[in-house]
């Protein structure tokens, strides 16, 4: 029997081992969920896609992205008399390099015409995936012959076809009854899925990142500096922290009472439990009755009798009544302490120390008695970007200057803060947080140099001047033509060199500025208003007829060096941040982020509400705020670029 019973359990374990291997994983399109390990987007170039193509696109990056290295995909277009797929033959891997392959496919072609569905469904149903998504538009080219052909192909396989309708409106503008919507309707039916729709919301849906930090809401321009070794951000935010001592402080009478009150009762409970007869002796530990122990060890407990161990026998009437007694008027004696003493004082003041966490755990529980001794501060906080959590407060900024801070930059040396308002700047020591010196000059931005403790501030007044740290005194100022800022700080041949970027309509100048000695080094115009600086290189975006590609510059020598041609349709005039050879662009109206390797071409686009992105200096992470309103942002969110 037992031969008999081994191999069909053997045979039972395998099947159920393969089963927990197949189990089905969770794929997110558009807002319409399935589960399988393969599958397939089938595109029909709808009219309402003309308008939001990219945004369709990011969406179908969203979801590859979010697929497993064990799952495959494919995505097939609809043509008008055939179809265009990744691979015509296979579903690929969901790897990175098959993702941004199927990504660049994408960008290269743009919906013109109406499409035959046919041929497109008849490739992806030949693959045999787990998961069809059909997406199509109200005005949808389908007929009873797609859905008949879509019937028949759902009977023989397991795919489970379900369709999304494309709509660039808000629902409460579409008509349910649309022909193209019905044929969709009909098609699922028949192949064992879901309808779908898909309106602007979904298409303007941001993309997850890879970390998530939630400091308040509050927080601006979220990167001021990154560490050397690219790990660690330092992101400024006002963020709410708990007074510790101040609360223990201010709660003594209830901390006193308590304490007391412990004390008193665990008297008690020894007093209860101890019921001894005078004359005899007892052990000290476990209250045994040494009468006539020869030995010095007790028995119940193996305490060895010292004469300190060994206590005379008392009765407990008199301690269990005078610890009643002295707890009653602990009790008594709280009501005036709580009420009449003083509950703060300079010792409120003689620790400072403060806690984050305490803070979400008050606001999160509506803890009044915490939340009356929580503030909110103007910090620096250091985020660890691999793990996405907050590492430690690097600087707090106790007494902030009157008014907004417009820019916030750490020293080279990580010891001082600089912050410029709207009526000056202002020098913070990070280990203490205090203001240190104050400058009077007004300006906007406020950036050290990397060579000495010297800063350079550019001002709205069309002004730009650099101030000694160390002395408060102004070593040399330039009168500009128009408002100007400043793109970046280089240092070359034992100098520091300040980059002033003035927009025009025609593009930009560029001046190079040597703050030592008051002088212009360099000069140049180039035909874009989209610039930023790294180094000694200038990057400009141009957009021609909707591919985007970057200019290198060189800002010592004024010329440029290369000229490199993206692939990407981007839209005009996005706002660049470059560090080494990453290059973000960004444009606020598309809500829109793309993220290039200038040296290897890899690429990755993330949709984002007015992201104000940064790349760490290793490239592998971008940085930006999630938007909130009135300018705040209330997380700070880490994308992990491609290695």
């Amino acid at each position: 029997m037992f031969r008999l019973v081994r191999p069909i359990v053997v045979v039972l374990l395998a099947l159920a081992g393969v089963a927990s291997a197949e189990t089905p994983r969770n794929i997110s399109f558009l807002g319409s969920n399935a589960t399988g390990r393969s599958v397939v987007i089938v595109i029909d170039h709808p009219a309402e896609m003309t308008r939001s193509w990219r945004a369709v696109c990011l969406q179908i990056a969203n979801t590859l992205r979010s697929l497993t290295s064990d799952q495959s995909f494919n995505i097939v277009l609809a043509r008008e008399s055939d179809c265009l797929a990744l691979s015509r033959n296979d579903l690929l891997p969901a790897t990175p390099g098959n993702i941004d392959n199927a990504l660049d496919m994408l960008h290269g072609v743009f919906p013109k015409c109406r499409a035959n569905p046919i041929p497109a469904l008849e490739l992806a149903f030949r693959l045999n995936p787990d998961v069809i998504y059909l997406l199509a538009g109200k005005d949808f080219a389908g007929d009873d012959e797609v859905v008949r052909f879509c019937a028949a192909r759902a009977r023989g396989g397991a795919a489970r076809l379900h369709t999304i309708a494309i709509i660039d409106s808000n629902s409460q503008e579409i008509r349910q009854d649309a022909p193209g919507f019905q044929c969709l309707r009909d098609i699922t039916l028949s192949g064992g899925g879901r309808f779908h729709l898909a309106t602007r919301d979904n298409l303007r849906a941001e993309t997850p990142p890879d970390h998530t930090l939630t400091i308040r809401r509050g927080t601006r321009s979220p990167v001021v500096e990154f560490a050397p070794d690219g790990r660690t951000a330092y992101v400024y935010a006002n963020i709410n922290q708990v007074k510790v001592w101040e609360t223990i402080v201010n709660y003594w009478p209830e901390i006193a009472a308590a304490i007391l009150g412990l004390i008193l009762l665990a008297t008690l409970i020894r007093s209860a439990g101890k019921d001894q007869e005078p004359g005899e002796q007892y052990c000290r530990r476990c209250n045994y009755n040494l009468r006539g122990l020869p030995g010095d060890q007790c028995p119940e407990c193996g305490t060895t009798l010292t004469p300190e161990n060994r206590v005379e026998g008392r009765r407990r009437r008199p301690r269990f009544v005078i610890a009643t007694i002295l707890l009653i008027c602990v009790a008594v004696a709280y009501v005036p302490a709580a009420t009449r003493l003083p509950r703060q004082g300079r010792a409120s003041q003689w620790l400072d120390w403060r806690s984050i966490s305490l803070a979400d755990w008050a606001v999160t529980g509506k803890r009044q008695w915490l939340l009356r001794h929580m503030t909110r501060d103007d910090a620096i906080v250091c985020v660890d970007l691999d793990r996405g959590t907050i590492a430690g407060v690097r600087c707090r900024i106790t007494n902030p200057p009157d008014g907004r801070l417009y820019s916030r930059m750490l020293s080279p040396d990580g010891r001082t803060l600089l912050c410029s308002v709207e009526d000056g700047a202002a020098a913070v020591d990070c280990a203490t947080g205090k203001i240190i010196r104050r400058y009077d000059f007004p300006c906007h931005q406020a950036v050290y140099t990397r060579i000495g403790m010297r800063a350079i501030f550019g001002c709205h007044m069309k002004e730009l001047a650099a101030w000694d740290i160390h002395t408060g005194k102004q070593v040399s100022a330039v009168t500009l033509d128009s408002d100007a800022t400043i793109g970046g700080v280089l240092s070359v041949a034992g100098r520091d060199l300040a980059v002033i970027l003035s927009e025009a309509e025609s593009g930009t100048t560029v001046r190079v500025w040597d703050p030592l000695a008051g002088t212009f080094v360099q000069t140049f115009n180039v035909s874009s208003r989209s610039c930023c600086c790294d180094g000694g290189r200038l990057y400009a975006a141009l957009n021609a007829d909707s591919n985007l590609t970057i200019e290198t510059w060189d800002l010592l020598t004024g010329q440029r060096q290369a000229s490199t041609p993206t692939g990407q349709t981007f839209p005009r005039h996005p706002i660049l941040t470059a560090k080494g050879d990453w290059l973000a662009a960004t444009t606020v109206s598309e809500s829109e982020t793309l993220a290039i390797n200038l040296r290897t071409g890899v690429h990755r686009s993330w949709q984002m509400r007015y992201p104000l992105p940064a790349i760490s200096p290793d490239g592998r992470h971008l940085v930006a705020g999630a938007y909130c309103g009135s300018g705040h942002f209330d997380e700070v969110r880490i994308h992990d670029l491609p290695q």
